[in-house]
């Protein structure tokens, strides 16, 4: 089987990982930039018995779109990059990166009726791995119908290793170098900026007011990634402690759900975790926000109406003490984990290679 995984940026390819991990298969990236992060970012994590290169990473090509476009066998599209052209050779399946409130993208800045754009893009797709019912209702909320025959439902793929008890504690909190672990663990991850993220607005404060009583675990997305060193320097020369970072850069040994393992409460925003973190069964509180990009949810698979809320002006360390206390709210996230995810029984990347079997 020719299998195909393309993506935007490397940090999509992380729900692609554990397909791969199965069935193996060659990654595509569009430029120089991507190919020299995917090289290190994957490094030894090629599946295939001859090691490919001193740092083993996995088959990859630097492709253009029209050679993406002549290729034979199957496509996964991590990203919503797909030509508006025929690809007369190749079955194209979008896997979407992460299932959040945030509407689709796909088309490049300044373009006229963006979202027209995205939804058309959709609709071009042989397929769609769906990971629940939200992932299809924002399909839907683009106010386009794809055929039922093409919706492939899996779940979610990077649910498989938490739901399967495949990760520590422990080796987490040796990756982050915490040194105090009787301190719970605050996981702050936000979005960038499309979705109005909060990291400009508020990690200095959170730095400043978390770090007294809890360790702080700031995730940026990737797009902010740069902003780490920044954030290191001003903690350190303000002599402010108990403040940790993940780096999205390092994809692989700095995984979302790996934070999540480590962390006892997450902090975010509009971000695409809000709803990966609820697999944990952990408090969360979000951060008020009124993004014009944000889709128009029903109430039963919107965490605003489930989780805690920040206005911007309480005191952040009593409303995490708040959220600690109150098991009912987070007794509560199962029923939204259920409303907007298939199965969750930790094989949704082995019924996406069962459907890729299925087509050859």
């Amino acid at each position: 089987m020719n299998l195909y995984y393309f993506a935007n940026n490397i940090y999509q390819f992380s729900y692609a990982i554990p397909i791969y991990e199965k069935i193996g298969g060659t990654f595509l990236v569009r430029d120089k930039k991507c190919l020299t992060q995917f090289k290190w970012a994957m490094r030894k994590m090629n599946r295939d018995n001859l090691k490919n290169g001193i740092l083993n990473y996995p088959k990859v090509k630097l492709i253009s779109k029209g050679e993406r476009q002549n290729l034979t066998g199957i496509i996964i599209f991590c990203s919503n990059s797909i030509s508006l052209k025929e690809y007369p050779n190749a079955t194209t399946i979008f896997l979407e990166h992460g299932t959040g409130d945030k509407k689709y993208g796909g088309a490049k800045p300044g373009r006229e009726n963006p979202l027209d754009y995205a939804a058309q893009k959709l609709l071009s797709y042989d397929y769609i791995f769906t990971s629940g019912e939200k992932n299809i209702y924002r399909i839907k909320n683009m106010d386009i119908e794809i055929d039922p025959k093409k919706i492939v439902k899996i779940g979610g793929t990077r649910f498989d290793e938490i739901i399967c008890g495949e990760l520590s504690r422990q080796v987490e909190q040796k990756r982050l170098k915490i040194k105090d672990l009787k301190r719970k663990n605050i996981l702050y991850a936000p979005t960038w900026l499309f979705g109005d993220g909060t990291l400009d607005k508020y990690a200095h404060h959170f730095i400043k007011q978390i770090t007294r009583e809890y360790n702080l675990i700031i995730r940026t997305h990737y797009h902010d990634y740069k902003r780490i060193i920044q954030l290191k320097l001003w903690a350190k020369l303000r002599g402010l402690k108990h403040v940790y970072f993940s780096n999205p850069l390092d994809q692989i040994r700095n995984n979302t759900f790996h934070d999540f393992v480590v962390s006892d409460l997450m902090i975010s925003d509009i971000s695409a975790v809000i709803y990966e973190y609820i697999i944990m069964n952990k408090p969360m509180i979000l951060i008020s926000n009124e993004t014009k990009f944000r889709h128009d949810m029903p109430g039963k698979m919107n965490a605003m109406k489930y989780a805690t809320i920040w206005d911007g002006k309480s005191d952040i360390n009593d409303l995490i003490k708040q959220s600690f206390a109150d098991k009912k709210r987070t007794a509560k996230y199962k029923e939204l984990l259920d409303n907007c995810f298939f199965y969750n029984d930790g094989k949704s990347a082995e019924r996406a290679v069962e459907f890729l079997e299925s087509v050859e």
